[in-house]
């Protein structure tokens, strides 16, 4: 379903987007179409980045071979396999090698908060810059250190603070705490 008529069908005006991965991407598109009060990504993409290829080879591996798979079946039951090679061969495939969103990143307004594990495994660093210096000075990024792609997992004190902040920051109807 097209996030557009999910936030339509929530009467909601201007939201504030979070998004982790893929789903970052989708909230800066949703950013660069829409009003929108505020965004915050984690490990967002707005190009394919070799350094991802070899993270995917590797998540992969990890798929086949250990108990990620297990886990993934706690989300999406009997999905799993479907939805896990959709993703991986997307990403992989070199018809997908030339996606990008970097071109709509300048027409975001919304300030925007952008996390990235500094090991994260499908991106690097420059990435993420790349990306704030793309959106402009309303964009903030932060390289969270000892963290990987998952930082709402991977360094969860640090990032909800970091969003909390943000939301209260950035939002006319924030609660006085969040956290």
């Amino acid at each position: 379903m097209d996030l557009r008529l999910i936030i339509e069908q929530f009467e909601i005006d201007q939201p504030i987007l979070i998004g982790h991965s893929d789903g970052g991407s989708i909230a800066l598109i949703y950013a660069a179409h829409y009003p929108t009060t505020a965004v915050i990504t984690a490990a967002a993409h707005s190009y394919v980045e070799m350094t991802g290829a070899g993270g995917i080879q590797y998540a992969i591996e990890q798929y086949q071979q250990t108990v990620f798979r297990e886990k993934l079946q706690k989300y999406h039951g009997e999905k799993t396999d479907t939805l896990f090679y959709a993703w991986a061969d997307t990403w992989l495939s070199p018809h997908f090698a030339d996606w990008e969103i970097n071109s709509l990143l300048p027409k975001i307004e919304a300030p925007c908060l952008l996390l990235q594990g500094k090991e994260d495994q499908y991106a690097s660093a420059q990435h993420l810059f790349n990306m704030a210096s793309q959106i402009g000075s309303n964009a903030e990024a932060i390289l969270i250190e000892n963290c990987g792609h998952t930082p709402h997992l991977q360094a969860k004190k640090k990032t909800l603070q970091l969003m909390s902040d943000f939301i209260l920051q950035h939002s006319p109807k924030a609660p006085s705490s969040l956290v």
